[in-house]
């Protein structure tokens, strides 16, 4: 199966907004490092700068609302597509 990108289009957006829960940036690393990114693989895989993953994991920024949820789903669908190749 080819690598594909996440794309944020209006559905997936849609999507993200229904999930009520929040991420912490231990969660966020948890989940980076279970999925076998690292900061900069995600980052590219998100087509955001590495140090916004940086900061978010270390909490010297706060994540917004939206972008937690959009990692939430990202990983999400990461899980979905590892059940399904079982």
């Amino acid at each position: 199966m080819a690598h594909r990108k996440l794309q944020l289009t209006h559905q997936t957006l849609y999507l993200c907004s229904k999930i009520n829960i929040t991420m912490t940036g231990e969660e966020l690393k948890n989940l980076r490092k279970k999925y076998g990114y690292t900061q900069k693989s995600l980052a590219e895989e998100l087509e955001m700068e590495r140090v916004r993953i940086t900061e978010w994991e270390t909490e010297s920024k706060a994540m917004g609302h939206i972008t937690s949820k959009m990692f939430k789903f990202f990983f999400e669908l990461k899980q979905i597509r590892e059940f399904e190749k079982k």
